[in-house]
């Protein structure tokens, strides 16, 4: 269950030659970056479950969503690391965005993953899941 106020999510792609370099710089260097950035709680990887594209899903929980806008967050945010500026241009479909924690339900923490591209999410039943827990490691 998510801890705090607010939530940071990332969704991005990346080619299949890159995934290495990928998975290495996200594990060992940039999610550990951001969970030692005052605010930040925790961070959890998600994979998509998908034979054709190499989809990533990154949940950061947040004390309260003015994180993001605090000098702390800002400072690393603008000042990237050498591994980051190679990794950066490298991501597809590349999509960031913040908001309140507005519901909590349930226990634990690996379980599949849906959400929703706006306020509405239409037709939940029919939907399958796109992203679905996978060790990055």
């Amino acid at each position: 269950m998510m801890r705090g106020a607010g939530f940071l999510a990332i969704w991005s792609d990346i080619e299949r030659a890159n995934l290495t370099d990928y998975r290495h710089w996200l594990t060992r260097e940039h999610t550990a970056e951001r969970v030692t950035t005052k605010g930040f709680l925790a961070s959890r990887v998600f994979r998509a479950d998908r034979a054709d594209v190499d989809r990533f899903f990154i949940l950061y929980e947040l004390e309260t969503p003015e994180v993001l806008d605090g000098p702390a967050y800002l400072a690393r945010l603008n000042a990237p690391t050498p591994w980051s500026q190679r990794i950066m241009p490298q991501l597809g479909n590349f999509v960031r965005g913040g908001g309140v924690v507005t519901a909590r339900t349930g226990r634990g923490r690996a379980a599949p993953l849906s959400h929703c591209g706006s306020n509405i999410c239409r037709n939940r039943q029919s939907a399958s899941p796109a992203i679905l827990p996978r060790s990055t490691g």
